[in-house]
Protein backbone atom coordinates (compact mmCIF):
# COMPACT_ATOMS: atom_id res chain seq x y z
CA UNK A 1 0.00 0.00 0.00
CA UNK A 2 3.02 2.32 0.24
CA UNK A 3 4.35 1.65 -3.29
CA UNK A 4 3.35 0.76 -6.85
CA UNK A 5 3.85 -2.94 -6.18
CA UNK A 6 0.62 -4.62 -7.29
CA UNK A 7 -0.93 -7.94 -6.25
CA UNK A 8 -0.73 -10.80 -8.71
CA UNK A 9 -3.51 -11.59 -11.16
CA UNK A 10 -3.91 -14.94 -9.37
CA UNK A 11 -6.14 -13.28 -6.78
CA UNK A 12 -4.03 -14.48 -3.83
CA UNK A 13 -3.14 -10.99 -2.60
CA UNK A 14 0.58 -11.56 -3.03
CA UNK A 15 2.98 -8.97 -4.41
CA UNK A 16 5.41 -11.15 -6.36
CA UNK A 17 8.86 -9.60 -6.87
CA UNK A 18 10.86 -11.86 -9.19
CA UNK A 19 13.87 -9.68 -9.94
CA UNK A 20 15.80 -6.67 -8.58
CA UNK A 21 18.66 -4.70 -10.11
CA UNK A 22 20.22 -1.30 -9.41
CA UNK A 23 21.32 0.87 -12.34
CA UNK A 24 24.34 3.19 -12.28
CA UNK A 25 22.20 6.03 -10.91
CA UNK A 26 21.10 3.99 -7.88
CA UNK A 27 17.59 3.50 -9.24
CA UNK A 28 16.12 0.17 -8.21
CA UNK A 29 14.43 -1.68 -11.08
CA UNK A 30 12.12 -4.53 -10.19
CA UNK A 31 9.93 -7.15 -11.78
CA UNK A 32 6.47 -7.32 -10.24
CA UNK A 33 5.33 -10.58 -11.83
CA UNK A 34 1.81 -11.48 -12.86
CA UNK A 35 0.60 -7.87 -13.02
CA UNK A 36 -0.56 -5.57 -15.82
CA UNK A 37 2.68 -3.55 -15.67
CA UNK A 38 5.40 -5.87 -14.35
CA UNK A 39 8.36 -3.47 -14.76
CA UNK A 40 8.64 -0.91 -11.97
CA UNK A 41 11.31 1.43 -10.65
CA UNK A 42 12.08 3.25 -7.42
CA UNK A 43 14.46 6.18 -7.68
CA UNK A 44 17.18 6.96 -5.16
CA UNK A 45 14.91 9.81 -4.00
CA UNK A 46 12.01 7.48 -3.33
CA UNK A 47 9.88 8.22 -6.41
CA UNK A 48 8.07 5.28 -8.01
CA UNK A 49 7.33 4.64 -11.70
CA UNK A 50 5.81 1.77 -13.65
CA UNK A 51 5.94 1.04 -17.35
CA UNK A 52 3.32 -0.30 -19.73
CA UNK A 53 5.01 -2.71 -22.14
CA UNK A 54 2.01 -4.25 -23.87
CA UNK A 55 -0.42 -7.09 -23.42
CA UNK A 56 2.11 -9.72 -24.50
CA UNK A 57 3.83 -9.53 -21.12
CA UNK A 58 0.94 -8.35 -18.96
CA UNK A 59 0.07 -10.81 -16.18
CA UNK A 60 2.99 -13.07 -17.13
CA UNK A 61 5.72 -14.37 -14.87
CA UNK A 62 8.87 -12.29 -15.41
CA UNK A 63 12.37 -12.79 -14.05
CA UNK A 64 16.12 -12.41 -14.53
CA UNK A 65 16.44 -8.65 -15.00
CA UNK A 66 19.87 -7.41 -16.13
CA UNK A 67 21.05 -3.92 -17.18
CA UNK A 68 23.56 -3.54 -20.01
CA UNK A 69 26.27 -0.93 -20.59
CA UNK A 70 23.79 1.36 -22.37
CA UNK A 71 21.39 1.25 -19.39
CA UNK A 72 18.95 -0.93 -21.32
CA UNK A 73 16.95 -3.30 -19.16
CA UNK A 74 16.58 -6.92 -20.30
CA UNK A 75 14.40 -9.54 -18.67
CA UNK A 76 12.73 -12.87 -19.31
CA UNK A 77 9.00 -13.26 -19.86
CA UNK A 78 8.09 -16.88 -19.20
CA UNK A 79 6.55 -18.60 -22.20
CA UNK A 80 7.03 -15.50 -24.38
CA UNK A 81 10.68 -14.48 -24.78
CA UNK A 82 13.02 -11.65 -23.80
CA UNK A 83 12.00 -8.02 -23.33
CA UNK A 84 14.38 -5.09 -23.87
CA UNK A 85 13.41 -1.69 -22.44
CA UNK A 86 15.09 1.70 -22.59
CA UNK A 87 13.75 4.69 -20.66
CA UNK A 88 16.40 6.94 -22.27
CA UNK A 89 17.48 7.98 -18.79
CA UNK A 90 14.23 9.89 -18.33
CA UNK A 91 12.21 7.62 -16.04
CA UNK A 92 9.44 10.16 -15.56
CA UNK A 93 8.93 10.79 -19.30
CA UNK A 94 7.30 7.87 -21.12
CA UNK A 95 7.28 9.66 -24.49
CA UNK A 96 10.85 8.66 -25.34
CA UNK A 97 10.70 5.09 -24.01
CA UNK A 98 11.61 2.22 -26.34
CA UNK A 99 10.90 -1.48 -25.99
CA UNK A 100 11.32 -4.61 -28.06
CA UNK A 101 10.10 -8.15 -27.44
CA UNK A 102 12.36 -10.91 -28.77
CA UNK A 103 10.70 -14.27 -29.36
CA UNK A 104 11.02 -17.43 -31.45
CA UNK A 105 9.98 -15.39 -34.49
CA UNK A 106 12.77 -15.79 -37.11
CA UNK A 107 12.75 -12.03 -37.75
CA UNK A 108 12.52 -10.88 -34.15
CA UNK A 109 14.80 -12.87 -31.88
CA UNK A 110 14.90 -16.34 -33.47
CA UNK A 111 15.09 -17.99 -30.05
CA UNK A 112 15.05 -21.82 -30.09
CA UNK A 113 12.22 -21.85 -27.55
CA UNK A 114 10.28 -19.41 -25.38
CA UNK A 115 11.28 -21.41 -22.28
CA UNK A 116 14.18 -19.24 -21.10
CA UNK A 117 15.78 -19.86 -17.74
CA UNK A 118 18.84 -17.59 -17.62
CA UNK A 119 20.05 -14.26 -18.95
CA UNK A 120 23.32 -12.35 -18.57
CA UNK A 121 25.17 -9.40 -20.12
CA UNK A 122 28.91 -9.72 -20.68
CA UNK A 123 31.73 -7.16 -20.68
CA UNK A 124 31.30 -6.58 -24.44
CA UNK A 125 27.60 -5.79 -23.97
CA UNK A 126 26.50 -9.05 -25.56
CA UNK A 127 23.33 -10.64 -24.17
CA UNK A 128 23.52 -14.35 -23.36
CA UNK A 129 20.45 -16.49 -22.69
CA UNK A 130 20.07 -20.05 -21.49
CA UNK A 131 17.02 -22.04 -22.53
CA UNK A 132 15.66 -25.53 -22.11
CA UNK A 133 17.03 -26.19 -25.61
CA UNK A 134 20.49 -24.68 -25.46
CA UNK A 135 22.33 -21.37 -25.29
CA UNK A 136 22.16 -18.31 -27.57
CA UNK A 137 23.90 -14.91 -27.73
CA UNK A 138 22.77 -11.53 -29.07
CA UNK A 139 25.72 -9.59 -30.47
CA UNK A 140 23.82 -6.68 -32.02
CA UNK A 141 22.17 -5.52 -28.81
CA UNK A 142 22.60 -1.88 -29.90
CA UNK A 143 20.31 -2.60 -32.89
CA UNK A 144 17.45 -4.01 -30.87
CA UNK A 145 15.30 -0.88 -31.12
CA UNK A 146 16.25 0.42 -34.55
CA UNK A 147 17.61 -2.45 -36.62
CA UNK A 148 15.80 -4.06 -39.52
CA UNK A 149 13.96 -7.34 -38.86
CA UNK A 150 16.46 -10.15 -38.43
CA UNK A 151 19.37 -7.91 -37.45
CA UNK A 152 18.81 -8.37 -33.72
CA UNK A 153 18.42 -12.14 -33.61
CA UNK A 154 20.08 -14.39 -31.06
CA UNK A 155 22.83 -16.51 -32.61
CA UNK A 156 23.99 -20.07 -32.21
CA UNK A 157 27.71 -20.59 -31.61
CA UNK A 158 29.18 -23.08 -34.07
CA UNK A 159 32.44 -25.04 -33.91
CA UNK A 160 33.90 -26.84 -36.92
CA UNK A 161 35.52 -30.26 -36.55
CA UNK A 162 36.83 -31.07 -40.01
CA UNK A 163 33.72 -31.34 -42.15
CA UNK A 164 31.41 -31.53 -39.15
CA UNK A 165 29.83 -28.52 -37.47
CA UNK A 166 28.52 -28.62 -33.92
CA UNK A 167 26.43 -26.15 -31.94
CA UNK A 168 28.12 -25.16 -28.68
CA UNK A 169 26.26 -26.95 -25.86
CA UNK A 170 23.74 -28.24 -28.42
CA UNK A 171 20.32 -28.61 -26.85
CA UNK A 172 21.65 -28.77 -23.28
CA UNK A 173 19.14 -27.47 -20.72
CA UNK A 174 20.78 -24.27 -19.39
CA UNK A 175 19.63 -23.07 -15.99
CA UNK A 176 22.15 -20.33 -15.09
CA UNK A 177 24.72 -18.03 -16.70
CA UNK A 178 27.40 -15.91 -15.03
CA UNK A 179 30.22 -13.78 -16.45
CA UNK A 180 33.49 -13.45 -14.54
CA UNK A 181 36.07 -10.64 -14.52
CA UNK A 182 37.91 -12.17 -17.48
CA UNK A 183 34.64 -12.19 -19.48
CA UNK A 184 34.54 -15.99 -19.37
CA UNK A 185 31.11 -17.62 -19.40
CA UNK A 186 29.91 -20.03 -16.70
CA UNK A 187 26.88 -22.12 -17.69
CA UNK A 188 24.88 -24.10 -15.15
CA UNK A 189 22.79 -26.98 -16.43
CA UNK A 190 19.84 -29.07 -15.33
CA UNK A 191 21.79 -32.32 -15.11
CA UNK A 192 25.32 -31.91 -16.53
CA UNK A 193 27.02 -29.73 -13.94
CA UNK A 194 28.84 -26.53 -14.90
CA UNK A 195 30.59 -25.59 -18.14
CA UNK A 196 33.25 -22.86 -18.24
CA UNK A 197 33.91 -21.32 -21.65
CA UNK A 198 36.33 -18.77 -23.06
CA UNK A 199 35.12 -15.16 -23.49
CA UNK A 200 33.89 -15.84 -27.04
CA UNK A 201 32.10 -19.00 -25.94
CA UNK A 202 33.91 -21.19 -28.45
CA UNK A 203 36.49 -22.94 -26.26
CA UNK A 204 35.49 -25.25 -23.42
CA UNK A 205 37.84 -24.71 -20.49
CA UNK A 206 36.26 -26.88 -17.80
CA UNK A 207 33.27 -29.11 -17.15
CA UNK A 208 32.71 -29.45 -13.41
CA UNK A 209 30.45 -32.26 -12.23
CA UNK A 210 29.62 -34.03 -8.99
CA UNK A 211 31.97 -36.77 -10.16
CA UNK A 212 35.12 -34.66 -10.74
CA UNK A 213 34.65 -31.72 -8.34
CA UNK A 214 33.15 -30.78 -4.95
CA UNK A 215 29.79 -29.99 -6.59
CA UNK A 216 27.06 -31.62 -4.53
CA UNK A 217 24.90 -32.30 -7.57
CA UNK A 218 24.87 -31.92 -11.35
CA UNK A 219 21.57 -30.01 -11.09
CA UNK A 220 22.60 -26.35 -10.97
CA UNK A 221 20.00 -23.79 -9.90
CA UNK A 222 22.07 -20.60 -9.97
CA UNK A 223 25.61 -19.21 -10.26
CA UNK A 224 26.96 -16.02 -8.69
CA UNK A 225 30.46 -14.54 -8.82
CA UNK A 226 32.10 -12.31 -6.22
CA UNK A 227 33.89 -9.93 -8.61
CA UNK A 228 36.10 -8.65 -5.77
CA UNK A 229 37.94 -11.93 -5.30
CA UNK A 230 36.87 -14.20 -8.17
CA UNK A 231 35.04 -16.73 -6.02
CA UNK A 232 32.20 -18.52 -7.81
CA UNK A 233 29.15 -19.78 -5.92
CA UNK A 234 27.01 -22.64 -7.23
CA UNK A 235 23.51 -23.26 -5.94
CA UNK A 236 22.54 -26.89 -6.53
CA UNK A 237 19.44 -28.85 -5.64
CA UNK A 238 21.48 -30.29 -2.73
CA UNK A 239 23.06 -27.14 -1.37
CA UNK A 240 25.60 -24.38 -1.97
CA UNK A 241 29.24 -24.75 -3.00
Amino acid sequence: SNSLIAPTSLGNGWGSISGLKFDNQSNLWMLNSLTQNPLKMKTADGEWYEYSLGNAIANRYTRGIVIDNNNVKWFVVNGVGVMAFDDNNTPSDASDDRSQLLTTNPNSGDLPTNNIEAIAVDLDNNIWVGTTEGMRVLYASRNVFSGAPGTFNFQRLLIEFGEAVEIVLGTTHITAIAVDGANRKWFGTANSGVFLFSPDGLTLLENFTAQNSPLLSNAILDIAIDQNNGEVYFATDRGLV
